[in-house]
């Protein structure tokens, strides 16, 4: 055995012997247990109402399940259009919520439970990984067990739109492995495998791009493959030859990424850039080894570091590098454990100055600090007496804690109100915050609360509130002062929107529906076009432009914008009930059927598409087939009056005028005070040869249609009794 292995293995030995088989087995058993005893509770979790609603429940490509709509979407968002379901390029992250709502639907601890499963793959991966490549497996089951349970990662878990950072980071750790496969056995096809699986990862997110740097780390250790000797030059650049494939998927899904992203990247002098860097890098650093009052989102970073600030921050960061470079040599592990953190941590530094704070950030990154500590103190103690005993119960208290920590940290991600609770708690002025919990309380019919909540935003530093911010907290202002009765102060509020924030069509949506209140429909139909403008695949602006124009009986342009709802949403059994209905008012029962056959496919148990079904049968004379779907109905509805009344009108079409007696007479002893059914009554007994009765029946119904100013049945009544 070499040198470097004996010394990666220095804390191979134990008080108690453990083969090698089941070494492992204890390994991915404790990782198992420790997983699900900290994210087990995920499974009565609900959505969180920030970010989820954008890109999971509220993004109606992912509810629509997969079909080649939803496919294509989810590989041109991003890329060929910009989207707000969408916040970059992430084909295959869409693909895995698709695949979700498939299976689950919208059961949101279902969703939560697959983030936790990738997050104990991983886990595990990164034991293999590391077991695979030191044969040191306390070590690395260290390394896993402390990145399974550590508070940092519970964001990227407990947080079902973080799916992209649990599953890129799946793609990165199998990238890995099948890399070491082929240093190992130099076969092409784990080569291969490896790109493929990169690929993947960039598809997930692009935060896999530094493992294309960080595969060269892995090489100098703990692959082996080269030294720092100037003699190793020509194998160095060989290794690197051998990367290109990994930069050049970089470089594609760079220019992807930055085209979408342009807008995010804070423009900050160089020297500020600088600054904001290192003290971001030493941030983290800090958070790692003091992982308490975590929450997010943390808000924008707007302000610049002090120069004291930041020189303390570059002495530590250069003096830790140092230190690294000096040992490098002698210790291996030490070069590649601090490239992946610096290197990992490198997208998050474009973002410096806006959005640079989060846990989440630290997923993978975190596993650079942890293999400096893994093979870093066993080497400071090699000759300490019961130094394994020494790092075993140590390494236990301190998984036990941090899994302690992460338990309760997981706790807080129970639902919105629960979370952003904790958020105010700790970020007493957090926009975002205020923002949400003012929605909430909205909502929920506290108006003072929401007010409270609202107002609070308002006053905040306009700094730290970003432009989307302000527009949410107008619009939300708006809502509630129109359910308060000002609607005056509503309309003020949303145009103020409008005016500042210009690249969402929620405004506009809510200004159509003011004007439509009003009765106002050209105003209302403006707005609602505007903001299908704004955002074309905006179904709620597509759905009110269309029942608006209804109102106004253009049924022709309504069907056209229910048709593209359908092209949005295939399975969207409202948007078929919609436009069967508009079929249905503009005296087109015959177009309606096919639509409200497809309706009642899509969802056979719900009563109103089958009853519209058996009314447009009814209504363009297939009385046949209306009659049996009437019967169908009344069969498990036998109280409907509804049913009845129409069941009656279709039996005296079909001349059973018997059959037609007791569907009408059992509709009116069911609804007594409906006039058009005691016309028909009156109608059918007449024919039957009841005049008596048909009298009472047709006096009774002329009073109530008058009572109910039922301006076209009165004269039809009037009319009957005058023939008589």
């Amino acid at each position: 055995m070499s040198e470097d292995k004996v010394r990666d293995n220095i804390n191979s030995t134990s008080l108690i012997s453990i083969s090698k088989k089941n070494a492992h087995f204890l390994a991915v058993f404790c990782l198992v247990y420790l997983v699900f005893a900290i994210f087990w509770q995920v499974r009565s979790f609900d959505f969180i109402a920030f970010d989820d609603n954008l890109y999971v429940y509220g993004n109606p490509f992912i509810q629509d399940g997969f079909n080649a709509k939803s496919i294509k979407w989810a590989f041109e968002a991003d890329f060929l259009f910009d989207t707000k379901h969408a916040d970059y390029w992430q084909p295959i992250t869409f693909l895995s919520r698709i695949m979700d709502i498939e299976l689950f639907g919208l059961n949101a601890g279902a969703h939560h439970l697959v983030n936790v499963l990738i997050h104990l793959t991983n886990s595990i991966l990164l034991y293999l990984f590391f077991v695979k490549t030191t044969s040191a497996w306390k070590s690395s089951a260290f390394v896993a067990a402390i990145f399974a349970a550590h508070p940092l990662q519970v964001e990227s878990v407990a947080w079902v739109v973080e799916r992209k950072d649990v599953l890129a980071t799946f793609f990165w750790l199998a990238t890995m492995l099948s890399y070491s496969h082929y240093v190992k056995k130099k076969e092409k096809r784990w080569y291969l495998l490896s790109i493929g699986l990169f690929a993947l990862g960039i598809m997930s997110k692009p935060l896999i791009l530094p493992l294309s740097v960080i595969l060269l780390a892995l090489d100098y250790w703990p692959l082996n493959r080269f030294d720092l000797k100037k003699s190793s030059f020509p194998l160095f650049i060989k290794l690197f030859v051998e990367k290109i494939p990994f930069y050049l998927l970089c470089l594609l899904s760079m220019f992807v990424t930055l085209s979408n992203w342009s807008h995010v990247i804070v423009n900050l002098p160089l020297i500020a850039k600088i600054k904001m860097i290192v003290v971001t890098y030493v941030f983290y650093l800090f958070r790692i080894f003091l992982p308490i009052n975590l929450t997010g989102p943390y808000g924008p970073t707007t302000s610049i570091p002090t120069t004291s600030h930041f020189i303390f921050c570059l002495f530590i960061l250069v003096g830790i590098s140092a230190g690294i470079c000096a040992y490098a040599k002698r210790w291996r592990f030490l070069l590649t454990a601090w490239i992946w953190f610096l290197f990992s941590l490198a997208p998050v530094m474009a973002l410096t100055g806006r959005g640079a704070i989060a846990d989440r950030y630290t997923y993978v990154p975190l596993v650079g600090i942890l293999i400096l500590f893994s093979w870093g103190i066993p080497k400071l103690i090699s000759r300490w007496q019961y130094r394994s005993l020494i790092l075993s119960t140590i390494s236990i208290i301190l998984i036990f804690v941090l899994g302690s920590m992460s338990w309760v940290q997981t706790s807080y991600w129970r639902d919105t109100e629960t979370f952003f609770n904790r958020h105010i708690e700790l970020l007493p002025k957090s926009v975002t915050g205020h923002i949400i919990l003012g929605g909430l309380m909205r909502d929920r019919g506290d108006t003072q609360a929401a007010f409270n909540h609202y107002n609070f935003a308002v006053m905040s530093d306009p700094r730290f509130v970003l432009a989307h911010q302000r527009y949410a907290l107008l619009i939300d202002l708006g809502l509630l002062h129109l359910r308060e009765g000002n609607p005056e102060k509503a309309l003020e509020l949303w145009n103020d929107a409008n005016s500042q924030y210009s690249k969402s069509a929620t405004g506009h949506i809510n200004l159509g529906q003011y004007y439509l209140s009003q009765a106002k429909f050209k105003t209302a139909l403006t707005h609602f076009e505007t903001a299908i403008k704004i955002e074309p695949d905006n179904i709620s602006a597509i759905n009110k432009l269309a029942t608006t124009l209804i109102q106004i009986r253009d049924f022709n342009k309504a069907i056209n914008y229910f048709e593209r709802i359908m092209e949005l949403q295939p399975k969207n059994s409202v948007a078929l009930i919609n436009i069967a209905l508009a079929y249905l008012d503009s005296g087109q029962p015959r177009n309606a059927i096919p639509y409200l056959n497809r309706a009642v496919s899509m969802n056979p148990n719900l009563l109103r598409p089958r009853m519209l079904l058996a009314d447009a049968f009814k209504e363009s004379g297939r009385f046949q087939h209306a009659a049996i779907q009437y019967n169908e109905l009344l069969n498990s509805n036998p109280n409907n009056a509804h049913l009845h009344f129409n069941q009656g009108i279709v039996m005296g079409f079909m001349n059973k005028l018997e059959t037609s007696l007791f569907h009408l007479n059992t509709a009116a002893q069911l609804e007594p005070n409906r006039a058009d059914i005691r016309f028909n009554l009156g109608r059918a007994r007449e024919l039957s040869g009841n005049k008596s009765q048909a009298t009472d029946e047709l006096t009774e119904a002329l009073r109530l249609a008058e009572e109910q100013n039922l301006v076209e049945l009165v004269p039809q009544i009037r009319s009957v009794l005058a023939k008589r």
